[in-house]
Order: C-alpha cells, then sequence, then structure tokens
C-alpha cells in the first residue's frame, strides 16, 4: 500500500510441465524478500513435482519440496525410489534444527 512492496509473477506452460511458476517479492523498507518456483509437471512424467522457496524475514529462510504423483501410502515403490534415498538426510536436518 506505501509502495515499498515490489515483485513480480511470471507463469509457463508446455509439454513437459503443465505449469510452472516464479515469483519474486520484496520490501526494502522491511528488509523482507522472497523467490519462489514451482514446477508441477505433465501427468506423463513421473518424479515428484518441484516447490523451492528462499527469503528473508528477519532471518534467511530456505523451503525446498517435492510433492509426489500418487499416494504414497499405496504406491511403495515410488516411495522408496524417489523418497528413501534422501529420508535420512531429512531426518538429519530436523534433528540439527530441533537442537
Amino acid at each position: 500500500m506505501d509502495g515499498n512492496f515490489q515483485g513480480s509473477l511470471k507463469a509457463f506452460s508446455g509439454t513437459e510441465i503443465d505449469w510452472l511458476v516464479h515469483v519474486l517479492s520484496r520490501n526494502e523498507k522491511s528488509n523482507f524478500s522472497v523467490i519462489r518456483l514451482t514446477v508441477w509437471l505433465g501427468s506423463h512424467i513421473r518424479v515428484p513435482h518441484l516447490t523451492f522457496e528462499f527469503g528473508t524475514l528477519p532471518d534467511i529462510f530456505f523451503y525446498l519440496d517435492y510433492i509426489p504423483l500418487t499416494d504414497l501410502l499405496i504406491d511403495l515403490d515410488y516411495l522408496e525410489r524417489y523418497y528413501e534415498p534422501v529420508n535420512q538426510l531429512f531426518l538429519n536436518l530436523q534433528e540439527e534444527l530441533s537442537t
């Protein structure tokens, strides 16, 4: 409202990607900034979708997630292939953040 907030939003789509959204927002007066990228892949691609966010307010934060295309409680092969390899890394990061 005061004119200090600036940003952009770009959206894309194509044959391999159903949609991709790139957002950049910032308010220099409050030291807030964020960049976000969300990629939603076509249904013919079996890898998880991707969400990535990096920003400041007042500290630096980072968020990364990949969203499954299937129900992980039912599709155990998918769970093993895409999530099990990074499970221990995730648990280690959670432990570091809680201490």
